[in-house]
């Protein structure tokens, strides 16, 4: 009997749902490192990926779609939204950028401002939206949300089928966590997977390792993939199996390798360096020297 909570049958009707709904989004490879460019995915956004996913695998014609993100998924469904002439509603924490907030306004969206955590941000904002009948979209606690996710897999190994590593930033935990369930079909010759956190917001890091207590984050450049993880974050179901280390990244790395892919002509945020400013450090070097990488930028700027 499968009692797994993932379903690859389900992950790959949510690939071939969304084909012709989001973009191939190109390698750019430098100093051997391929760069998985999602800064160029419709709505400069990875999320795009899952959002569509979770509107194709509805089983309803929703009014609305509600989120709860820092930005980036926001952008995505209002997007998405406005496309449908349906109403859009992002919930965050009134720690989340302002710039991120108005632009996501800017699209059409409604922002909710809650003054908790991420999880129990996550919390009302799915009330709101079973309240109303609307989509309710979570980018950490939505298996939907991680096949669209998966989709990034196939267009690597078949642009780059060299590649033995791939390298992700965390933040809700969903991006990996589709990339991850999409590699387990690869076995036995998937590429290995490297998740990246920030140093100053290692909440999934603390538990991948065992590292007990409370979490002593502080801000952090790298805005979006900060916070703490959602009740069900579906990340704790997979990571044991599908993802081989978690590193964390430094203020100033982060802020270098963002400079260097502007240098380079990728305008991304923080939180999508993240992986490239993994690769560059002797922690890295000293584990997975040897290997083929990929690295995921996740998103350009808003």
């Amino acid at each position: 009997m499968n009692t797994q909570p993932w379903s690859l049958k389900e992950m790959n009707q949510a690939v071939c749902a969304i084909e012709g709904k989001v973009v191939h989004t190109p390698l750019t490879w430098h100093r051997g490192v391929a760069l998985k460019r999602e800064d160029r995915q419709a709505g400069g956004t990875s999320k795009w990926r899952g959002v569509q996913a979770e509107i194709s695998m509805s089983r309803i014609s929703p009014p609305g779609i509600v989120c709860v993100s820092s930005g980036n998924t926001g952008k995505a469904v209002a997007l998405a939204a406005r496309i449908r002439g349906i109403e859009a509603h992002m919930f965050c924490t009134e720690d989340s950028m302002l710039q991120k907030r108005e632009y996501v306004e800017s699209l059409g969206a409604r922002i909710h401002v809650s003054k908790s955590s991420f999880s129990e941000a996550s919390s009302k904002a799915s009330e709101f939206a079973a309240d109303r009948g609307f989509l309710f979209i979570s980018p950490g606690a939505s298996w939907p949300f991680a096949y669209g996710a998966a989709s990034i897999v196939p267009e690597i190994i078949r642009n780059a089928p060299s590649v033995s590593l791939i390298v992700a930033p965390i933040g809700g935990g969903g991006l990996i966590s589709g990339i991850g369930l999409a590699l387990s079909a690869c076995r036995p010759r998937a590429p290995r997977l490297v998740g990246v956190q920030a140093a100053n917001s290692p909440y999934y890091y603390n538990e991948f390792h065992g590292i007990s207590g409370p979490v002593r984050a502080v801000s952090t450049v790298a805005d979006c993939i900060s916070g703490d993880l959602e009740r069900r974050a579906i990340i704790r179901s997979i990571a044991r199996n599908f993802i081989d280390d978690i590193l964390l990244v430094e203020e100033l790395e982060i802020i270098g390798a963002t400079k260097e892919l502007e240098a380079m002509g990728i305008m991304v945020e923080p939180g999508a360096a993240v992986g490239y400013a993994a690769i560059q450090t002797a922690r890295f070097r000293r584990s997975w020297d040897g290997h083929r990488v990929c690295v995921i930028v996740s998103g350009g700027r808003a």
